[in-house]
């Protein structure tokens, strides 16, 4: 049986495409795949309406998954390029140019948006020691 196309030298080219890590590689990846499986999904079942349920499916989840792929990349595209570990160092590297010698930590940083308010009655048990050892659920105390 005669194949209208040559499967090995389809899979030698596509063994060559390499794709970026992070979540881009990732999403990429699985959109591969996933088209793979509709294809073949697609091309094996002889009933027409299942073949077109098949590509109307796969060309919606492709759709929205690109969207939202490109709309991440927009807003984070250090993250969507790289990887945890290269993404960490790409960070560090920011944080300690000469520009940025160090973290740069402001007031603002550790202040409540709103003060706290309390009663009179919290503010004077602020004041005393706590008076009861807790206890852990489901242990007992053992006094020797």
């Amino acid at each position: 049986m005669t194949k209208p196309f040559d499967l090995q030298s389809i899979l030698h080219t596509a063994s060559k495409i390499t794709l970026p890590g992070g979540v881009v590689g990732k999403v990429c990846k699985v959109l591969i795949v996933l088209a793979i499986v509709f294809a073949v999904i697609a091309w094996s079942v002889k009933v027409v309406w299942v073949s077109a349920a098949a590509l109307f499916l796969l060309s919606a989840i492709v759709s929205v998954m690109l969207w939202r792929l490109i709309s991440f990349a927009q807003s984070n595209p250090q993250a969507a390029i790289l990887e945890g570990a290269e993404f960490l160092m790409h960070e560090q590297l920011q944080l300690g140019t000469k520009a940025n010698p160090k973290i740069q930590v402001t007031a603002k940083d550790f202040a409540e948006a709103t003060p706290v308010t309390l009663t009179p009655e919290e503010q004077k048990n602020l004041q005393q020691p706590d008076t009861e050892i807790p206890q852990l659920p489901g242990k007992e105390e053992h006094n020797g």
